[in-house]
């Protein structure tokens, strides 16, 4: 990566910075304009920034945007982090769109300012490209349908490698935007029907418009289209399963083109079929395209697009009736909450650059003389380690290479039992402990589980059994998904493994019962990863508590609003793994409460020595795809008659992820407000700190809260004395869960002496 992009990268992640970064750029000369630009900074957020362009040289051709084209299956994929994508942020989306020629290179170009082009333009006010990227518009088609001109290039080149011949039937799988270009295109090629398939019906009278000539409503069996028989079969869903109602509905000797990309793995189909039957299955890939040189049943990119407008101009394909939101720029991220929840009636979503005063679509010192004041814009005519893996029984794989030397110090040997993204934060706090080490990682994904070995320098396996069964590992951190956290503490406890579990400690309280049953049985430690007790502001409202300056606790509030993004709930924050248990409230027990909030309700309780006697509680799913709830509000009564709320919620737009518990007794109050708000009134005197005045907590920093955990874990194992957080810990902060979560079911105030545990 250049130093240039390196720096507009870290701008990026600061916005607000950005005009001032541009500026000075534009000072050095380095730069001298600034065009507007969606940017997806992190997962689920898009952004309207700042972006500097340098002039164009050479061949190169700079294009004030009218308007840009969003992919709408490509773009949700991405934005949600789909599995088969890949996302590296600060991500800048979109690659279809058109606009007026302002500027041009030095070079010979085919192009003057004025000219109407598109190619593939992001989602960008002004662009700078290659001459040979772009493609004249002609006239009869205006510049908001041209920016369909990189998916109208898919669509045809698709129709094209099926080879479509006058009369054939053609099925078309999938009725996105790709899908129904796709119709019209195999209509203009002169198929007979052009057959439209869905698995909903709520695009069929459209595509009846736009030249298909009967539907079907696929449903969830691919055996409901047998009866089909096309000559030429269209994948355009991008769905892994469409692949089974492709080779369903076509017919014998038929060919079948993939178009969409499959979000997913195809599992299932039986491809012996593929052969007995002499299908073909053809992939159609523009970038295996030429840009300008075509060959015998291989056009050129060039090609392909000029035929694509052509047909645009003389009505053969319907551009405007596929266009179902115009897009604002600065609301991109308004549009992409949509656009992350499927919703169908998006069809084709166009930004408009045009709705931009000038000033913000582009700037700067020396502007092109063909946007002076007295012009107007009309279109013209026409470092790496080397290591060895050696191979184990049962697939484990061992790590030969430099190692630190162990210290004299007797150290507890960690087995870990998942290694997704939390496991990679306790692993380093492992390995940063002086009286802990990893002994072996293990995970049914061994991709994962190799990560972590090599990271580690340490065996690994996708055997869970395995790594119980090695004599050497000691204690385990299971960090899996909620629902596996009791089988597999269990089957740990039962081996003779000490137990330190994620949170939540179960998904249900009858759960944690059993995993704290089974430990007792077998001997062994039992701790929950309640880790934020450790983080330094913790410890230090916890050391002025017990000093009394709050009196006797009267009063709780603890407020969470975040912005948590579509895509965590099928890949976390950071992508390494996707799954999507987190959809479900029988893998994952909740959603907002045990995700997020348990943490809390455990810091409450370590803070002030408090259980909860009784709860009330509404909550529900407002803005999420989710069985479980976004937001919840809960009412706590405690053991010495305080009153607590809790109010969280994860769909609050615009929210960082700030945590604030307020606490209030008789004689002050304090608040811990995350990242930088600790602060306390008391009525006393502590540290020669005056009484009857705010006075800030002393520096205390963050982190080191998981190095701490596991360190206090590892003495209490090595001096066999109870866990400083034990099971009964966790399975308190459980009964407050499932009480809560019964209290909002019921609609009723749940007593937690009186609540079963089964």
């Amino acid at each position: 990566m250049s130093s240039l992009a390196v720096k507009i990268r870290k701008a990026i992640r600061h916005p607000h910075r950005i005009p001032a970064y541009v500026e000075r750029m534009a000072n050095e000369k380095l730069l001298t304009l600034v065009a507007t630009q969606v940017i997806w900074p992190e997962p689920g957020r898009a952004l309207l920034v700042d972006i500097p362009l340098h002039r164009p040289s050479g061949q190169q051709v700079l294009v004030l945007t009218h308007a840009s084209l969003v992919s709408p299956g490509t773009e949700r994929a991405l934005f949600n982090r789909l599995p088969n994508t890949s996302v590296e942020y600060p991500y800048f989306p979109g690659y279809s769109g058109s606009g007026v020629v302002v500027e041009v290179g030095s070079g010979v170009t085919r192009f003057k300012p004025g000219d109407r082009v598109a190619g593939p333009l992001p989602h960008a006010s002004a662009v700078v490209l290659e001459d040979h990227q772009l493609t004249a518009v002609p006239i009869g088609v205006d510049l908001t349908q041209a920016s369909f001109l990189q998916l109208g290039i898919i669509a045809l080149q698709g129709v094209r490698k099926a080879g479509v011949q006058i009369g054939e039937r053609v099925a078309v799988v999938g009725q996105g935007l790709v899908g129904l270009l796709a119709v019209q295109l195999a209509a203009c090629s002169g198929a007979y029907p052009v057959i439209a398939l869905a698995r909903s019906d709520r695009r069929f009278p459209l595509a009846m418009r736009l030249g298909a000539h009967q539907t079907l409503d696929v449903g969830p069996h691919a055996s409901d289209v047998a009866g089909i028989a096309a000559d030429v079969t269209i994948e355009a869903s991008g769905n892994p399963d469409a692949l089974e109602t492709a080779l369903a509905c076509t017919a014998e000797g038929g060919r079948i083109v993939l178009l969409g990309s499959a979000r997913g793995v195809t599992r299932g189909v039986d491809l012996a079929q593929i052969s007995d039957r002499r299908l073909r299955i053809l992939g159609a890939h523009v970038d295996s395209l030429g840009i300008h040189d075509s060959s015998p049943g291989l056009w050129s990119i060039d090609r392909e697009a000029r035929t694509f407008l052509r047909l645009a101009a003389r009505g053969r394909i319907e551009l405007n009736s596929l266009i179902t939101d115009a897009i604002f720029p600065p609301e991109a991220e308004l549009f992409y909450r949509r656009l992350s929840r499927a919703d169908q009636s998006i069809v084709a979503a166009v930004f408009h650059w045009d709705r931009l005063p000038m000033q913000q679509r582009l700037r700067g010192r020396n502007m092109p003389r063909f946007l002076a004041p007295s012009a107007s814009i009309q279109p013209r005519a026409g470092l790496v380690t080397r290591e060895v893996e050696l191979k184990l029984s049962n697939g484990a794989v061992a790590m030969n290479g430099s190692s630190s030397q162990r210290e004299q110090k007797r150290t507890l040997q960690i087995g870990l039992i998942g290694c997704g993204e939390i496991a990679l934060q306790t692993a380093n706090a492992i390995q940063e402990s002086a009286v802990a080490r990893i002994a072996m990682a293990a995970d049914v994904n061994e991709a994962i589980a190799a990560d972590m070995g090599r990271r580690y320098n340490v065996p690994y396996t996708s055997d869970i059994d395995f790594l119980l069964d090695q004599s050497n590992v000691e204690a385990v951190l299971i960090s899996v998904p909620h629902y596996l956290h009791a089988p597999l503490a269990i089957r740990a406890a039962e081996r003779g493994k000490h137990v330190m579990v994620e949170k939540p400690m179960a998904t249900s309280l009858a759960d944690a019962d059993r995993m704290i049953d089974a430990c007792q049985r077998a001997g062994v430690k039992l701790s929950v990863v309640y880790c934020q007790r450790y983080l330094p502001y913790v410890q230090e409202a916890k050391r002025l508590i017990d000093a009394g300056i709050l009196g006797t606790i009267l009063g709780i509030q603890m407020n969470l609003t975040m912005d948590k993004p579509p895509s965590y709930f099928t890949s976390g924050f950071t992508g390494r793994v996707h799954s999507d248990w987190r959809l479900s409230r029988e893998k994952s027990g909740g959603g907002i409460l045990i995700f997020n909030l348990v943490h809390y309700l455990d810091i409450i309780r370590y803070l002030t020595g408090l259980e909860v006697c009784r709860v009330a509680a509404e909550l529900d799913t407002l803005d999420s795809t989710a069985e479980t709830e976004d937001t919840i509000s809960v009412s706590l009564r405690y053991s010495n008659n305080a009153i607590g709320t809790i109010v969280g919620s994860s769909v609050v737009r615009g929210s960082t992820y700030q945590p604030r518990i307020q606490l209030w007794g008789t004689d002050g109050q304090m608040i811990l407000q995350e990242p930088d708000d600790f602060r306390f009134y008391s009525l006393h005197q502590v540290s020669n700190r005056l009484p009857g005045h705010w006075h800030r907590f002393d520096p205390v920093g963050f982190g080191g809260d998981r190095r701490a955990y596991v360190t206090r874990f590892a003495e209490s194992v090595l001096a066999d004395t109870r866990p400083e957080i034990s099971g009964e810990d966790g399975r308190a902060i459980q009964a407050i869960v499932e009480g809560i979560y019964r209290a909002g079911q019921r609609q009723r105030t749940i007593s937690l002496a009186q609540m079963p545990t089964t």
